[in-house]
């Protein structure tokens, strides 16, 4: 580590000799092939309140775009991306030789204080998009700085996630009227884009809240708006996120309808309860999806959550537990970002452009093992489904019955185990904050201590018998449990259980079980430095397929319940999730879908709020003050004369992360802020009829991400 941060002070010294370049990322290496068959260029306007955006702030159109040097005839498919919340306005720190990115004046003002730069936040994919416009794409990358990234939460978007997804569909509507041949092209696009693009094929991808951002776009663009309308001609394929936060807003948002792959940073020190998870599990209680597209994650074990972009140059946790990082704490790591190349560039080729190769998807079938390249960087968990509920896979059982019953309420067999039916939420009381997986998930836990028979069978056909041999796999989600008396990290890999799957007829009789080489799929979760070592913060569930034809194919013709065998340790914890089969021959249409995602009765409170809370430094001066009646900068044009708005300052600044900002009155969480731009305050917009329920003297608390949290005293009346 040592050696590390000496080598980024030296990268750093011989850079400020370029002056400017001084304050940018060390660049990442070229994609193969020469710079020659790329191009660049950019367009910037000025900034306006423009009111299909926002009619509270004022925004601007400004991103950075590559190509192929030679267009050709044919137009290009387009990728648009978005980046995540961070601070605007950045200075070089002599000491660390980064540049530090500790103020947010660009976001209300479009300017820097003198000694800063602006931070180019949507330059951090240049290592990304210069390979895909390598592959022939046009590959766009938004800056949100002004106005939205750092800027004020608004009611129902706490996270601005809403307006970041009308920032990209505003891109998309300018482009759309370049590619037809309307409006000014600035020359500094480096390109006639007249008949350039081809909207029809389309790929969006989001780091962190852009993840939310882009998802946002794709169902704000099924709304019947003005501005949805602009871009009714756009059709996009597919989504890919990193880092995703989710359910920053008041609308539950989806990516049915599109082909969609999440990368999981797993030592992510910001969006530290990996929410984009929840976006694949919400993918099982979706109906009405037609479209032949995959839907996958992958957790990369050692990775953080900054360092997917260059241009955020320090890093945002402080190491992993359980697994050694891929980062050190500045300057990035070209580890992490290969394995972000590794998944992301395949993703997009094999699901955007009239010339994909959907073979490219192999990377992401759980039912395969990862690409060499990308073993090779890091242990990986995956989960995957290779099209959409209902028309291309068929869900057998998800454990909503009570413990030892099936879904439809068939009684299962036990042998030789301890099983539960629990929500994994529910699984983890008070430690829910850390829990990947959305509350619609549900699990069996499969516990046993000595013994020689364990096996647990579930019931999936009670009514009439399922024909497997319709299917050509057999899909389920595992994960490994860890407890007090078995901490997962401290055994070793000869330790793992062994998973066996056997069918059960419907005359009893029992296939030979076919090993599904569990221990190459399942690993040990990541333990949290914030509890205890004995309880896993990470418990993922990964997919394991199994191919039908391993099975004896007599068996495969009436099956009506699934044997799970477990071996290999003489006691051991095994949650196992969602099982289905996939893989009929035929298959649904490619269609675009018009259906909007549920709207919710009110924004959730996130999970991050239930983080164990880390007393404030000793003797740190923070001051609080209460204004009634006067509504809330947090809250702009949407303020209310009995708002009442709460001010914080402190001596230790308030980081601008993805995760929100949580202002703790006793038991009472509220999330809408704003944070100025020096970072030494923030302001709380409460409602005036919340306000009047809190208790005289509650205690005062800020929590943002795992930062230590800040203490305010109580609460006067």
């Amino acid at each position: 580590m040592i050696e590390f941060v000496r080598a980024g002070r030296l990268v750093a010294a011989v850079l400020m000799l370029g002056g400017l370049f001084a304050l940018s990322a060390p660049a990442a290496a070229p994609a193969s092939g020469a710079d020659e068959d790329i191009a660049t260029g950019h367009y910037k306007f000025p900034a306006s309140v423009d009111p299909l955006v926002a009619t509270d702030r004022e925004t601007e159109l400004w991103a950075h775009v590559w190509r192929p040097a030679k267009l050709g005839r044919d137009a290009r498919p387009l990728l648009v991306f978005l980046h995540g919340n961070h601070s605007t306005c950045g200075r070089l720190d002599p000491e660390l030789g980064v540049r530090v990115d500790d103020r947010t004046d660009y976001t209300d003002t479009g300017e820097c204080p003198d000694g800063y730069v602006v931070t180019p936040n949507h330059m951090g994919y240049d290592y990304l998009a210069r390979r895909l416009a390598q592959r022939g794409y046009v590959v766009v990358s938004i800056n949100a700085n002004r106005g939205i990234t750092a800027g004020a939460g608004i009611d129902g978007d706490g996270g601005l996630n809403l307006m970041r997804g009308r920032l990209v569909m505003r891109h998309l509507a300018l482009l759309a009227d370049w590619n037809a041949g309307k409006g000014d092209v600035p020359r500094s696009l480096g390109f006639d884009p007249k008949g350039r693009l081809d909207l029809s094929q389309v790929g969006l991808m989001g780091h962190s809240r852009g993840g939310e951002g882009v998802r946002a776009a794709l169902q704000q663009m099924r709304d019947d708006t003005r501005l949805a309308r602009k871009v009714r001609n756009v059709r996009v394929r597919a989504i890919f996120e990193i880092g995703p936060v989710d359910g920053q807003t008041g609308r539950v948002l989806n990516a049915d309808g599109v082909a969609s792959a999440i990368l999981l940073p797993v030592c992510d020190g910001d969006v530290i309860d990996l929410g984009g998870m929840r976006v694949f599990d919400r993918t099982f209680g979706i109906e009405g999806d037609s479209v032949s597209a995959i839907k996958a994650t992958v957790g990369v074990y050692g990775a953080n959550h900054n360092f997917y972009n260059t241009e955020w140059q320090e890093s945002d946790a402080g190491g992993c537990a359980g697994y050694p990082a891929l980062f050190g704490p500045l300057l990035g790591s070209p580890e992490q970002r290969q394995t972000g190349i590794e998944t992301l560039v395949p993703f997009f080729e094999a699901n955007v452009g009239k010339n994909r190769e959907p073979d490219l998807n192999a990377v992401f079938d759980a039912g395969k093992l990862p690409p060499k390249p990308l073993r090779q960087l890091a242990t990986t968990v995956r989960n995957y489904l290779p099209g959409p509920v209902g028309s291309e896979v068929k869900v057998l059982q998800r454990f909503t019955g009570e413990t030892g019953f099936s879904d439809s309420g068939a009684r299962n067999r036990t042998v030789g185990l301890e099983v539960e039916h629990a929500g994994v939420i529910e699984s983890f009381p008070g430690l829910e904050w850390a829990v990947p997986h959305d509350p619609s998930v549900r699990w069996a836990t499969l516990s046993w201590d000595g013994g020689t028979r364990h096996f647990y069978e579930v019931v999936v056909a009670d009514r009439r018998p399922l024909r497997l041999d319709e299917y050509e796999t057999l899909t389920f989600r595992a994960a490994l449990r860890c407890a007090a008396d078995v901490w997962c990290p401290g055994l070793g890999a000869d330790d793992k259980p062994a998973i066996a799957v056997a069918l059960v007829g419907s005359d009893g009789k029992v296939s030979p079980a076919v090993d599904v080489d569990a221990s190459r799929w399942l690993d040990w979760p990541t333990i949290d430095d914030n509890a205890s070592e004995a309880v896993s913060a990470h418990e993922m569930l990964t997919t394991i397929r199994v191919k039908v034809s391993k099975f004896k194919a007599s068996a495969t013709k009436d099956v009506r319940a699934i044997r799970f065998v477990l071996s290999g340790q003489e006691s051991g914890r095994v949650a196992i999730s969602d099982i289905t089969v996939d893989g009929k021959k035929k298959r649904s249409r490619d269609e675009a879908i018009r259906v909007a995602s549920a709207e919710t009765t009110g924004a959730p409170v996130p999970a991050e709020v239930r983080l164990p809370i880390v007393p404030s430094p000793a003797g740190e001066r923070n001051t609080l003050t209460v204004e009634r009646g006067a509504g809330s900068s947090a809250t702009a044009s949407t303020a209310v004369a009995a708002a009442v708005a709460v001010r914080l300052t402190s001596e230790r600044s308030f980081p601008v992360t993805n995760a929100l900002p949580v202002l703790w009155v006793g038991e009472m969480p509220f999330t809408l802020s704003a944070i100025g731009a020096d970072r030494r305050s923030i302001t709380f917009s409460i409602p005036a009829d919340d306000y009047a329920r809190l208790a005289a003297g509650a205690a005062v608390r800020l929590q943002i991400g795992r930062n230590p949290s800040w203490d305010f005293g109580t609460i006067g009346r």
